[in-house]
């Protein structure tokens, strides 16, 4: 009986709390770049990755995301107004939420996945770095709560992929993660879509900051989950995992599977790379779950699918002897992904003809990555 009402009792206290929530916006706002630059020290001293540029993920109005796994990471938004205690933890079913403030600058971090022991322990942290204020003292409203590769460069070192025989499907998380470290909203940059702000279907949140962060994090968690699903999946069954990939981009999508069968292993990886790069944490949250962007990026996709058509026999033909160094890999699928580059898909569909030795090809990209 005394167990039922302290349940009782949690949960009252942490419904009054949700309640008293409310922000006056939801839109996405900047911190100082000082306050920006202490978190992200904190953070990757902490172990975490950050997945977005400083410009943050418009599409979701979070300035940033700091990960440790799919199922660990920290929303960060900052520029917040409105209803909401400070330095206390809320308890939501995926996570906790606080609110802290840095002199004027107030802001909001949500632990997904992570226990109450830690959260406080990083929160801690946070204000003995951030300020030099009181002590900080918690108030709990529920008990406990059970950059090696540069995506835009499109560069990997030797040293981070290891010994490429070791990769397998199970173990490629571990590579793609740092992949993702620096994404942003791509889509959004190069397009000039909403530069800041939410799209439509999480405005409605405005007066409900724990509905838009369970929503936000879920959403975060999917992009994380498919990622590393497709990275696996490019390993151990490409041809399926590219069809299931491009479910919405019809026939022409489908028929760059073959031309992602027929690369090497670290061209996969620097292929899967540089996908996510080129369109963003925007745009890959869009294209897996259907999001506003989604109408923007499968123009883009189309173009890039007949790309790898065009060079298909390329990878099948030169396969064997496409042992090259990481650098040098990366450069080449930069090239391929560059938007502005008919000259170097004409080179690269010339030497996948008849006419030309395979190791004289080879000796010819190389050349051209120079």
């Amino acid at each position: 009986m005394k167990i039922l009402f302290l349940i009782l009792l949690w949960f009252c206290a942490s419904l009054k709390a949700s309640s008293e929530l409310q922000y006056d916006s939801l839109e996405m706002k900047n911190s100082s770049e000082d306050l920006y630059s202490k978190h992200r020290e904190l953070f990757l001293e902490s172990g975490f990755k950050s997945l977005a540029t400083r410009k943050g993920i418009p599409l979701v109005g979070i300035n940033q995301v700091y990960f440790k796994s799919v199922d660990q990471f920290v929303l960060v938004k900052y520029g917040i107004s409105g209803v909401f205690p400070l330095n206390t933890l809320i308890s939501l079913p995926s996570g906790l939420l606080v609110h802290l403030s840095d002199g004027e600058e107030k802001f909001a971090l949500f632990f997904r996945g992570f226990n109450n022991s830690l959260v406080k322990s990083l929160v801690k942290k946070f204000t003995q770095v951030v300020t030099s204020q009181r002590p900080f003292s918690f108030h709990f409203i529920s008990p406990a709560y059970g950059e090696n590769c540069s995506v835009p460069s499109g560069v990997m070192t030797g040293s981070f992929l290891g010994e490429l025989d070791e990769i397998t499907s199970a173990n490629s998380w571990d590579l793609l993660s740092n992949c993702l470290t620096g994404l942003g909203g791509g889509v959004w940059e190069s397009t000039g879509g909403v530069a800041v702000g939410l799209s439509d279907e999480f405005k409605k949140f405005w007066n409900n900051p724990s509905d838009y962060f369970e929503k936000t994090s879920g959403k975060i968690r999917e992009f994380l989950s498919h990622t590393k699903d497709f990275l696996s999946g490019l390993i151990s069954a490409p041809k399926s995992t590219m069809e299931k990939l491009g479910t919405h981009m019809g026939e022409e999508w489908n028929k760059m599977s073959g031309a992602v069968q027929n690369m090497t292993l670290s061209m996969k990886i620097h292929f899967a790379c540089q996908l996510i790069g080129s369109f963003g944490t925007d745009g890959f949250i869009a294209f897996y779950t259907g999001g506003a962007a989604l109408s923007t990026i499968l123009p883009r996709l189309a173009l890039l699918s007949k790309k790898f058509l065009r060079i298909e026999n390329l990878f099948s033909k030169l396969s064997p002897f496409l042992d090259f160094p990481e650098d040098k890999m990366g450069k080449l699928m930069k090239k391929i992904f560059k938007e502005d580059n008919d000259g170097d898909m004409r080179l690269f569909e010339g030497l996948s003809s008849e006419d030309f030795d395979p190791r004289f090809a080879k000796d010819l990209i190389l050349c051209a990555l120079d």
